[in-house]
């Protein structure tokens, strides 16, 4: 803080000075320049009660003045008369830095806001949206107001231009989107199953949280894939396995079946019905890579795969040496 915004602040010494009755107001800021930034401010409320102060100071039938201490008791009196007023009471500590600021040292203030806006300029870029000039100089000016940090501006401008239906094609909330549908995926639950968007918007606005996030699509594919062997929510929070991870041997084997690669085989497709297997006992588990064999070859796709005609060939080769 700046030695000319510390000596704005409220609550300072002022010196022992005999006060004459013909003292006006702008002789006695001269005196007391600490408190100049009041009449700069040009709010007419407190400079109402200034004022009220100020005929209690003149006042030298004031029995205050009877008291050795009498002029500190007056600054106090000044002091209290601040911190009650509307100004004071309607403006938070660091808004009131601000203002006193502005009044005082403008060239600070100015390059403050310069500083936030370019801040601003690159975070709205970060994010994936972008700001209109009269935007940019308004958020600039409230940045400065509330002294906004780094995680602030992000959440701010992120709550000002909330909009969950809107799907930045570049930023961190592109990003995080991503990041939480890909995530679904990997969990095998449907598209609809989150808004991925909605989370992303809420997260970044501080509406709700990345773990909360995390926890919904866990629980989700909890409910949709639950079986009695693999706890999908504790395997994620362990070492970051995903359903999707779990059934990797699975889809590799079926795949291998059908002549068909990862990207050409989605489990969420062949279902749970097909790949929760129910024991004798009553327990649901995953299927086997054995069972996964045993499955690819019943589909008619395995009749087209490599696999199949290799089989069928040496079949009829078998059968042509049987009869020669």
């Amino acid at each position: 803080m700046s030695d000319k915004i510390a000596s704005a602040i409220i609550g300072s010494t002022a010196p022992d000075t005999p006060v004459e009755e013909s003292l006006d107001l702008d002789e006695w800021l001269e005196i007391y320049p600490q408190y100049k930034y009041i009449m700069m401010l040009g709010d007419q409320g407190l400079i109402d009660s200034i004022s009220d102060w100020y005929d209690e100071y003149l006042d030298k039938s004031n029995a205050i003045w009877d008291q050795p201490e009498g002029q500190q008791n007056m600054m106090n009196r000044l002091d209290e008369v601040i911190r009650t007023s509307t100004w004071y009471t309607t403006h938070l500590p660091e808004e009131r830095a601000a203002l006193i600021l502005k009044v005082t040292d403008r060239a600070d203030y100015d390059n403050r806001i310069q500083e936030q806006k370019d801040r601003i300029r690159n975070t709205a870029t970060a994010l994936g949206f972008s700001l209109t000039d009269e935007e940019l100089a308004e958020y600039s000016e409230d940045a400065v107001m509330g002294n906004w940090q780094a995680e602030e501006i992000e959440m701010e401008l992120a709550k000002i231009k909330y909009d969950p239906t809107s799907k930045p094609t570049t930023g961190s909330i592109n990003r995080l989107a991503k990041q939480l549908q890909g995530l679904a995926n990997k969990q095998l639950i449907g598209d609809n199953a989150i808004d991925a968007w909605q989370w992303a918007w809420d997260i970044t606005t501080g509406k709700n949280t990345m773990d909360n996030a995390l926890q919904r699509i866990n629980t989700v594919a909890a409910n949709d894939w639950g079986v009695d062997d693999f706890d999908i929510g504790e395997a994620y929070a362990t070492d970051g396995t995903t359903l999707s991870d779990r059934l990797d041997g699975v889809k590799r084997t079926i795949g291998q079946y059908w002549d068909l690669g990862d990207n050409e085989i989605d489990l969420m497709d062949i279902g749970a019905d097909n790949l929760i297997i129910s024991g004798d006992d009553g327990k649901k588990r995953f299927m086997t890579m054995k069972e996964a064999k045993l499955y690819a070859r019943q589909d008619d796709r395995f009749l087209n795969s490599d696999i199949y005609k290799r089989e069928v060939g040496a079949i009829g080769t078998g059968l042509s040496r049987m009869f020669q």
